[in-house]
């Protein structure tokens, strides 16, 4: 039996394991969780918190690096 890297035990997760694993990363970012509660706030008709924060917080949740790290801004579109 191969032994899965932690970062790895979601690869083959059902989806809606996947998308509760994301929400709770992403909780637990209070930059972002800052950033997603003032987006909401401004009431904007479309708007996209765009990918590079969300991929390095999951990434750096997944292999125990500070939150946020290696991010230099956080897009929106």
């Amino acid at each position: 039996m191969q032994i899965q890297s932690s970062h790895l035990r979601l690869a083959t997760a059902p989806e809606a394991a996947v998308r509760a694993e994301l929400a709770q990363i992403l909780g637990r970012s209070p930059r972002l969780t800052q950033v997603l509660s003032r987006l909401r706030d401004l009431d904007l008709p479309q708007w996209r918190l765009v990918s590079g924060a969300l991929y390095y917080q999951v990434w750096n949740d997944l292999s125990g690096r500070p939150e946020l790290f290696g991010v230099n801004d956080i897009d929106v579109f």
